[in-house]
């Protein structure tokens, strides 16, 4: 179960994809109109916006329910984390340190 940041970078078709239509435009919509997130609007344009930051992850999270549900944050925030599965040699030195 555990986990690591993807450092995925996404961009509007991601956003879309991930949450539909109208969810993903009201959500650009925001992006696009508040001058808070002046300097988010082009790494959004370009697909550079690293979704598993924390400062992205936070932003995505405070925006419920004004603009996403939990639902559409939750499918936002798991492109965030990757599995991080434990390798057969983290076993063998965990065991070892026992």
């Amino acid at each position: 179960g555990r986990t690591k940041p993807s450092g995925l970078q996404v961009g509007k078709g991601t956003i879309l994809e991930t949450i539909g239509l109208a969810a993903g435009n009201a959500f650009l919509d925001v992006i696009d109109t508040q001058p808070d997130f002046r300097h988010v609007r082009g790494l959004v344009a370009e697909g550079r916006l690293i979704i598993s930051s924390p400062l992205v992850m936070g932003t995505i999270q405070s925006i419920v329910p004004g603009v996403l549900t939990q639902a559409q944050a939750n499918a936002l925030l798991a492109l965030a984390t990757v599995p991080a599965p434990v390798s057969v040699q983290e076993v063998i030195t965990a065991m070892e340190g026992m």
